[in-house]
């Protein structure tokens, strides 16, 4: 048993050491490198729609190379730890989705607190027009005194209109 389980582990260590050496040497070419570039571009570009959609300023660009500096290091802590080639490509694996679940989860949960506070606003809206107020003065107040998230969506809309872009304009852009 311990036999096979040696060559088992000679052959995978093999596998990896060709694919590695595949890599060095196909790796500066321009295929592999337009893919790469590609790859890094579409990442920081969903990494940006994310962070502005949650209004986090951070650079996407350091969000990237800060998931792969996690990556390598949990990956590699595994193999240190565990010493097995299937276990740490199954944590390496599972490592790949959990940005992706991270922000479907943060967006979830900002979304759920915003239909929360939805109805307040709307009545805070339907008072300030009520009492005389313009569509702009209402959508203001309610926008500095409703908290986070929904107060930052509406700060938003506010300064679109500020800046000269139409009510529905800002509107139909606060749904996207």
């Amino acid at each position: 048993m311990l036999d096979i389980v040696i060559i088992v582990s000679l052959v995978l260590a093999g596998l990896f050491s060709a694919a590695t050496i595949v890599l060095v040497v196909f790796g500066s070419s321009d295929r592999v490198v337009g893919m790469a570039k590609l790859m890094y571009r579409r990442q920081v570009d969903r990494a940006d729609t994310e962070l502005t959609d949650m209004f986090i300023t951070a650079s996407p660009g350091t969000f990237f190379w800060g998931n792969v500096a996690v990556f390598v290091l949990v990956t590699g802590l595994v193999e240190l730890v565990v010493g097995s080639f299937l276990i740490t490509s199954a944590v390496g694996a599972s490592l790949l989705f959990i940005p992706g679940i991270f922000w479907t989860r943060m967006r979830s949960k900002r979304f759920k607190k915003i239909e929360e506070q939805l109805p307040d606003a709307f009545m805070m809206i339907a008072s300030s027009l009520q009492s005389g107020a313009s569509i702009a003065v209402a959508l203001q107040t309610v926008a500095k005194q409703t908290p986070v998230p929904f107060g930052d969506e509406l700060s938003l809309l506010v300064r679109k209109t500020q800046v000269g872009v139409s009510l529905d304009d800002a509107l139909i852009g606060m749904e996207e």
